[in-house]
């Protein structure tokens, strides 16, 4: 596609590769395939006409979604301590707050458990952003709205469409694969067709967020 001559440009024409293809290629379309639908001579213009801009549009785009993508061994080193509970051994599960339901037994939640996890600081994720984390083996989006922090479960309920990576605004979040609605404060799809997603309560302390899920 490109000659480079050195390391440099060839992380910046990748990179701008990249963001091309995730944002025009169809859900599961290998490289090879996406280049031969949409034509080589479409993506060299795409990714390498610096006077067109799109490239340098590409770049920061990438670079955002990058930025929104957390090292959790970084994470955990960074975050105070036992925040990152779902990380080696499974300790006992940290209350916040008086528990919803159940009993307090020497300092352990009965009957309901419930935790809080450390997914990363507030500013990993930019305003109408979103990232995919997993936590206690679940695949979840999590998002920075003008309302604040919001949280569901990652994969659209129509076919599997990676939420994170769909555009946020007025409260929703837009499947990148066939344009489904969700609403993100409850999980509910408003537009495209019908179903809902799990909503994970999402918790803002001393810079750092926090998923709230049980056992």
């Amino acid at each position: 596609m490109a000659r480079v001559d050195n390391g440099q440009e060839v992380l910046s024409v990748a990179s701008t590769f990249l963001q091309y293809y995730r944002e025009n290629a169809d859900y599961l379309e290998r490289t090879y395939a996406f280049v031969d639908r949409v034509g080589i001579d479409v993506v060299r213009t795409a990714v390498l006409d610096e006077e067109s801009g799109e490239p340098q549009a590409l770049r920061e785009r990438f670079a955002l979604a990058k930025a929104a993508v957390g090292d959790p061994w970084k994470d955990a080193a960074a975050a105070p301590d036992g925040a990152f509970t779902d990380l080696g051994e499974d300790p006992e599960p940290a209350l916040v707050g008086p528990p919803a339901d159940g009993v307090m037994v020497e300092g352990r939640m009965s009957v309901k458990q419930e935790r809080l996890v450390a997914v990363g600081r507030v500013e990993d994720i930019p305003l109408n952003e979103g990232k995919a984390v997993t936590v206690a083996g679940r695949a979840i989006a999590l998002f920075h709205t003008d309302d604040g922090f919001r949280a569901i479960a990652a994969l659209c309920p129509h076919r599997g469409g990676p939420l994170a990576d769909g555009l946020v605004g007025g409260g929703v979040v837009i499947c990148p694969l066939h344009g489904w609605r969700i609403d993100l404060s409850c999980g509910e799809v408003v537009a495209g067709g019908e179903g809902s997603v799990p909503v994970y309560p999402v918790v803002e302390r001393d810079g750092w967020l926090y998923l709230e899920v049980g056992p």
